[in-house]
């Protein structure tokens, strides 16, 4: 299952110049990681629907941009050829996550 996890600042319009505005190098953009498989790898059984009680995976992100205000999680799944629809799946969906947060611990609740 391919599944797309992404992970969206909130912030100001003016935290991100924009090209050639002469205030330097371009940073590097928001990073999301997790310790909890390697990127590419096969995701652990725990973490998926596979078991009776999954756990979320320990998530942890960097490069964030300045004045962010709040993240948005969202774990969507656009790979619908194997149920041959035209739906998509959103599997995780979490807001208001503070702009200071640079993680969210393995066993999030669910609610």
């Amino acid at each position: 299952m391919l599944a797309v996890v992404a992970l969206f600042a909130a912030g100001t319009a003016s935290s991100q110049a924009p090209a050639g505005a002469g205030r330097g190098p371009a940073l590097p953009g928001l990073t999301l990681t997790s310790p909890a498989f390697a990127d590419g790898a096969v995701i652990p059984g725990k973490f998926t629907q596979s078991v009776p009680a999954p756990v979320s995976p320990k998530l942890e992100w960097s490069n964030v941009p300045a004045n962010t205000a709040t993240f948005v999680l969202l774990m969507h799944d656009p790979d619908v050829a194997l149920q041959k629809t035209t739906n998509d799946q959103l599997h995780w969906l979490m807001f208001n996550i503070p702009g200071a947060a640079r993680e969210l611990a393995e066993s999030v609740p669910m609610d």
